[in-house]
């Protein structure tokens, strides 16, 4: 795939009090990139394809990029939401702190593979041994998500944080409405190390699939033992600069020395050792 850049800020000294932001535009012609104004207040994308100088090709990626980012799901299931009766009574996608998951869950389970699919992940990765999910119905007919195991139904309100969370992480990837980007905040919180480390796997399955991209945050060092060196260029460190505000973003397989050091010691280790710290 040929790879061009289109506009990057960083060349361009961009101070934080202004409200404008100044970047460099690619036109493609061998002349110094044109430096070109915005309102920080405003997506440069969409203010960049009102530029008269804006390439047609270079509209139809950026037009594709807007529609990418505008269809991102910022997940972050809050077991509180999650034990609650869903208002609706079915869903294509929950909402970002798990609204309606139980209606989501509904309509997943009414297709036999989407259902065997995602009931043979949670029976992977629940700490109870369940045999399948079930809805139950409220007093007039809303949804609250359960899991059965044989005869008996476990309803979301007695169900553990982690359970509840994993369940509806694992629900987002079987959305009929699936995003094109998913991200995940703190994936660790409220999950057993065992159960982190299938999450991880789930997560590298659904997206060799190519029909959702994940972007998963943590501040686990367990979950960096879990990689495989062909993970790296896809893990990334993150470091945000006090004096310019600016966070400083680059893969693990660019970090210098790092592949002999993992030799000699745990990549989990150097990170909880702040060593990443150091190299940005």
């Amino acid at each position: 795939m040929n790879v061009s850049t289109i506009f990057d800020a960083n060349p361009i000294s961009n101070y934080p009090n202004s409200p404008v932001i100044e970047v460099r535009y690619y036109n493609g012609k061998k002349a110094r990139p044109l430096g070109l104004h915005f309102e920080k207040s405003r997506s440069v994308l969409h203010q960049l394809l009102r530029e008269k100088i804006c390439l047609k090709d270079h509209a139809n990626w950026i037009k594709q990029c807007i529609h990418t980012l505008s269809n991102t799901q910022d997940l972050d299931p809050s077991p509180a939401i999650l034990r609650g009766y869903s208002q609706a009574h079915t869903a294509q996608r929950m909402g970002e702190r798990g609204e309606n998951f139980a209606a989501l869950v509904k309509t997943i389970i009414t297709n036999v593979t989407e259902k065997s699919a995602f009931v043979s992940w949670l029976k992977e990765l629940t700490p109870t041994e369940l045999d399948d999910v079930s809805i139950l119905s409220g007093a007039l007919g809303e949804s609250l998500f359960a899991l059965k195991e044989g005869d008996i139904d476990y309803p979301a309100p007695i169900l553990s944080d982690g359970t509840l969370r994993f369940a509806a992480i694992t629900a987002a990837f079987f959305q009929p409405d699936l995003p094109g980007i998913l991200t995940l905040e703190e994936i660790e919180n409220g999950l057993h190390p065992t159960r982190l480390r299938l999450l991880v796997e789930l997560m590298k399955s659904m997206s060799k699939s190519g029909n959702i991209q994940v972007m998963a945050t943590t501040h686990s060092p367990l979950i960096l033992e879990w990689l495989n060196p062909e993970d790296y260029a896809t893990t990334f460190v993150c470091k945000r600069d006090e004096s310019t505000g600016a966070t400083h973003i680059i893969p693990l397989s660019e970090i210098p020395t790092l592949l002999k050091l993992i030799q000699k010691q745990p990549i989990s280790e150097l990170f909880a050792e702040g060593w990443f710290e150091g190299v940005l």
